[in-house]
């Protein structure tokens, strides 16, 4: 069985470890994160709606296989954006 530590709970780490388990359901993985917060990070964690995403959200989908999964995403809970920018705590979420 393969094992991998990912050291850093954001957005980065997070997809890291669900990338890792899409290719290996068996690897054991274990996620590091201080804050308590896994998938936010300092980018993803404001609470504020009006901190938008700096990149349009066709453009933000965590899986190349499926480039419609976050606006399919904001679209079944009601997320609505400003010109095609999502809330940064959107994404976080």
């Amino acid at each position: 069985m393969m094992r991998f530590t990912v050291v850093g709970g954001g957005a980065a780490g997070v997809l890291a470890a669900i990338h890792l388990r899409r290719h290996d359901p068996s690897a054991q993985i274990t996620l590091i994160d201080a804050s308590g917060r896994p998938g936010t990070g300092a980018a993803y964690g404001t609470s504020d709606p009006a901190h938008l995403l700096n990149v349009p959200a066709p453009r933000m989908s965590a899986w190349p296989d499926d480039p419609d999964h976050f606006c399919r995403w904001l679209n079944e809970h009601a997320v609505s954006t400003f010109e095609g920018f999502a809330p940064r705590l959107a994404y976080g979420r």
